[in-house]
């Protein structure tokens, strides 16, 4: 049994379909089915039920998976401790899932020094509004504001973070003056689409006031800011955003007032993967350090 037959394995029982698995892989499509056809021959099982709709486990692929992660988390550590990674060198990619805002306005300052100091890795940072599942290796490691309670995870929580209710000059001459929550029903609000958020932490609106609805929304922080910033309505964004755009003035400050946290994920797995444990390290890190000035 080959473990490139299995490495493609677990890629197509995680994602489901041969060309997401080959793009994760970096292999054509007809590669990894091929590798697939081939280790159901090797060991006479079907592994998958196929369909338009993707690659289902069979009750056998199932039985197959646990065996399958022990090889990889072989394979990684021998990555780890044979080939390289000794003393500071690490090598290989290292994969961080995190929100867009956070990963723009934090992250992004952190990965250059980190570059520095780890040149041999290969840092991917992924940002985008979603929750990522370590358990299908969409990342090794994710940033999130509400931790799970199901998983073989390990979490720990790195900075809290306030969020409050801007507005600029150019919305306030649209809009007028806010000195109540009241008022709020007359401003354009700014948020996110409500069937489209991702985390129900992140659902701030309901929680200033069930009368009020926001009529400019957008699944993206960023179109969001673009949208406030030229003065369209208002938004609640997190300190650690609003802090560089001096545009922006804090309202309500009393009556919206949010707190929220960030934790970094690791799946157990790989928690002890050399590159990744020292790479989390390193971002936990330094998180907390730009937290503290914000």
């Amino acid at each position: 049994m080959k473990w490139d037959h299995m490495r493609v394995f677990l890629a197509v029982a995680r994602l489901n379909r041969l060309s997401t698995a080959g793009k994760t892989l970096g292999l054509d499509t007809s590669t990894v089915g091929r590798q697939i056809d081939q280790l159901e021959t090797d060991i006479k099982l079907k592994l998958f039920d196929r369909s338009p709709q993707g690659y289902a486990l069979t009750t056998e692929g199932e039985r197959l998976v646990p065996f399958a992660e022990q090889m990889e988390r072989t394979a990684l550590h021998i990555e780890d401790e044979v080939v390289g990674n000794e003393g500071d060198q690490l090598r290989g990619a290292v994969r961080i899932g995190a929100p867009e805002g956070f990963s723009r306005y934090i992250l992004a300052d952190i990965a250059i020094p980190f570059c520095e100091i780890y040149p041999q890795v290969q840092l991917q940072l992924v940002a985008l509004p979603k929750n990522y599942s370590l358990s299908k290796r969409e990342a090794d490691i994710a940033i999130s504001v509400t931790p799970p309670e199901t998983g073989r995870l390990t979490i720990q929580k790195v900075a809290n973070y306030q969020l409050k209710l801007y507005t600029t000059e150019k919305a306030a001459e649209r809009f007028g003056e806010i000195n109540s929550v009241s008022d709020l029903k007359r401003v354009r609000g700014i948020g996110y689409i409500p069937d489209l958020i991702f985390d129900e932490a992140l659902n701030y609106i309901p929680r200033i006031s069930r009368e009020i609805t926001p009529h400019l929304t957008s699944a993206s922080i960023f179109v969001q800011l673009r949208w406030a910033l030229q003065g369209a309505g208002v938004i609640i964004l997190p300190s650690y955003i609003a802090k560089h755009h001096p545009e922006f003035i804090p309202i309500l400050e009393e009556e919206v007032f949010f707190e929220r946290s960030f934790y970094v994920l690791q799946h157990q797995d790989m928690a002890n993967v050399k590159r990744i444990r020292q790479t989390a390290e390193f971002f936990v890190e330094n998180i907390r350090e730009a937290m503290k000035v914000i």
